[in-house]
């Protein structure tokens, strides 16, 4: 019997559950961080300038 008033997702189980960003950045913050040895701080300029606003504490913590 399903369960009625929770919605499941891509992140129910997972570690990003209670991410307040979509998993499709972060995923994205985290390639080029790995593929391009960006600093957190770079990242979070980066995606700044996309109207997209977190800090460099949040980076670290994905």
């Amino acid at each position: 019997m399903p369960c009625r008033g929770r919605g499941f997702n891509e992140r129910s189980s997972g570690v990003l559950n209670r991410a307040q960003y979509p998993s499709d950045v972060i995923a994205l913050v985290v390639i080029w961080r790995l593929r391009y040895r960006l600093t957190l701080r770079d990242l979070a300029e980066m995606f700044l300038l996309r109207s997209i606003v977190f800090s460099y504490e949040a980076v670290r913590e994905w």
